[in-house]
């Protein structure tokens, strides 16, 4: 519940590329009838870069094997991998620690069962 009111507001976080590793400040935003988690840019808000559907999450990955390439040694234990059923490009993001990661991805999973009930109901 205190997870899905911060992400209502919106929460800081890091994007990273997963093909250059390049990062970008961002936050991410869900909306507040939790079908739809909206990551947008820190220096531009009205720059959306990735509009999900949370019924279309398949799973939300930590401690994968990336490549040091993308994510450096130090900020793998932030790194969270969200990947969707429908083939979309995975998006990796990077929580300001580890608890943080882990309680999005904990919470990310709860609210995906929860729109994918609201989808069939």
């Amino acid at each position: 519940k205190d997870f899905a009111k911060c992400a209502i507001r919106g929460v800081p976080c890091t994007v990273v590329n997963p093909q250059t590793g390049q990062a970008s400040g961002a936050s991410y935003f869900l909306d507040p009838k939790i079908q739809r988690l909206v990551f947008k840019r820190s220096q531009t808000p009205e720059t959306v870069i990735v509009n999900i559907q949370m019924e279309n999450i398949k799973d939300v990955l930590v401690d994968s094997g990336v490549s040091e390439k993308v994510i450096s040694k130090q900020d793998v234990n932030r790194l969270a991998i969200l990947t969707f059923q429908n083939g979309d490009p995975s998006v990796f993001i990077l929580e300001g620690s580890q608890a943080d990661r882990d309680r999005f991805a904990l919470c990310v999973k709860i609210l995906r069962l929860y729109a994918q009930m609201q989808q069939t109901a």
